[in-house]
């Protein structure tokens, strides 16, 4: 027969001991109606006075940090394709690179640095894709590589013959990342 421990608000039945430690035991339990799961830490009975008293105050303030983790909600989610994430990484910098490798010539002759470049720029476009199973590496890996836009970005004045409206693009380009950064990032609320 199972063990019953009785708790504030229900009755638990010990399904299985998950571990055991200096701190108590671990058990897997559940609810005598069977409508809620959870898991139990009680103190070892083997142990001293002083001992179940300093495993209570662990397990009391364990439990008030599980509670506090409940109720916080995670905004921002991982996933890679999230359609701002989108906006502002793959399509942005795919269309970026298709620009760049159709003038990829012309930019070689102006920078004898382009070719190289724009190939790590491609290559922090595909990584960013590549490992968009594991968004931690996907970002990294991608940010560490894009670096490179930051001199790539001004390459654009080279493909524009009218300097103004290579100017104005260049504007709009930054004031884009920026809105879907503060956006994202919540520091202008709308």
């Amino acid at each position: 027969m199972a063990k019953v421990y009785s708790g504030i608000k229900n009755n638990w039945l010990v399904l299985e001991q998950i571990g055991k430690g200096d701190a108590g035991e671990v058990f897997l339990v559940e609810s005598k109606d069977k409508t809620l799961q959870g898991i139990l830490k009680r103190p070892l009975q083997i142990a001293t006075g002083g001992t179940i008293i300093r495993q209570a105050s662990q397990i009391e303030t364990e439990g008030e940090i599980l509670f506090a983790l409940a109720y916080i909600i995670f905004e921002k989610p991982l996933f890679c394709f999230n359609p701002i994430i989108f906006l502002r990484f793959s399509f942005s910098r795919i269309i970026f690179c298709y620009i760049l490798l159709w003038k990829w010539e012309y930019l070689a002759e102006k920078s004898r640095y382009a070719v190289v470049i724009i190939k790590i720029y491609i290559l922090s476009s595909l990584s960013f894709i590549v490992f968009s199973d594991i968004p931690t590496l996907a970002f990294r890996v991608s940010e560490l590589l894009g670096i490179v836009e930051i001199v790539l970005i001004p390459y654009i004045l080279y493909l524009i013959k009218n300097r103004t409206i290579g100017k104005l693009i260049l504007s709009f380009i930054a004031l884009g990342f920026l809105c879907l950064t503060l956006l994202y990032e919540r520091i202008i609320a709308f």
